[in-house]
């Protein structure tokens, strides 16, 4: 049996193992503590837990759950690729590949919405794609949650989960908004904007000033940071960054739709026309619209307040 390892992270090391039956090579995925907390035992068992026997096309199954050398493992499908900051590195002015992958993110993203999951955590590094055969799976569900529609989730203020340059707003509980799909789909936004301007949308070494950036300032259009980019692609980008849940696109699905119409056109003409978003644009789950705290204006007395207790 060979194990080689190929990635390494603060939390966990991922080798990739080959039996010596030459049986379908697998991802061994090990916590890379000695001795771990029950926080980081929870999360890896979370992962498991969230998607062994799921069976979904864009994401990295779960096998087993095990242990090796006294360490908590899981075994998990083996999936070809890099991770998207990787795989995308100097490459911002591909417009079709940009497009091919963001379709089968969006694709991926879907899958587990229909699924009930919220990922919580989307970000490039976890986001696996091979832009050969332009497929995309999502890893690393370790603070996913199964969404029941009889119980909601609201952001905690004194614990942010998640990679704070991708969160939504909501997700950094300052909003008293429930988190859901949506939430997913800002943070898939931040990821396509990464993408294409080499830079996320906002962009400092301190936490709040983090946090208030992705409650109340608005992002330059990322054809401001790269002037190739079609302005139809931007403004899909600005919807998913939008503040207000309800001004985002509300389905991955509808997402995928309008950039499927944006790889036609480029294909065809080498450009891609303005026309309407969202036109086929459905979640399928009746919500409550929730309005943000007044505006701009109440956002920055939110600030203010938190930064008061800091």
């Amino acid at each position: 049996m060979t194990d080689r390892l190929i990635y390494e992270s603060k939390k966990s090391k991922i080798f990739y193992r080959q039996k010596e039956d030459h049986s379908a090579p697998v991802a061994l995925k090990i916590l890379n503590y000695d001795f771990p907390t029950p926080v980081d035992i929870a999360q890896f068992r979370n992962e498991y837990d969230i998607i062994h026997g799921l069976h979904l096309k864009g994401i990295r199954n779960a096998v087993e759950m095990t242990r090796e050398k006294n360490r908590h493992a899981m075994i998990l499908q083996w999936v070809e690729g890099q991770n998207l900051k990787e795989a995308f590195y100097n490459k911002h002015s591909d417009i079709l590949d940009f497009l091919h992958i963001a379709i089968a993110f969006a694709q991926a993203l879907g899958e587990i919405h229909q699924a009930g999951i919220i990922h919580k955590d989307i970000s490039p590094f976890n986001v696996l794609v091979d832009l050969q055969a332009r497929t995309v799976h999502l890893i690393d569900f370790g603070i996913s949650t199964n969404l029941d529609v009889k119980q909601h989730y609201v952001g905690n203020p004194e614990c942010l989960e998640g990679t704070l340059a991708y969160i939504s707003p909501e997700q950094t509980g300052r909003m008293n908004r429930i988190v859901d799909y949506r939430s997913d789909l800002y943070s898939m936004g931040i990821t396509l904007y990464e993408m294409l301007a080499g830079r996320v949308p906002f962009q400092s070494h301190d936490a709040m000033e983090l946090v208030h950036s992705h409650i109340a300032q608005i992002p330059d259009p990322v054809h401001v940071y790269n002037d190739q980019i079609p302005v139809q692609i931007s403004a899909i980008i600005g919807r998913l960054l939008a503040k207000n849940a309800e001004e985002r696109y509300q389905s991955a699905y509808g997402l995928k739709h309008d950039l499927e119409s944006c790889r036609e056109a480029f294909e065809a003409e080498g450009r891609i026309e303005p026309f309407s978003l969202g036109l086929q644009d459905f979640s399928g789950i009746f919500r409550l619209p929730q309005k943000l705290y007044g505006r701009e204006a109440e956002c920055r007395t939110i600030i203010d307040a938190f930064e008061a207790c800091v």
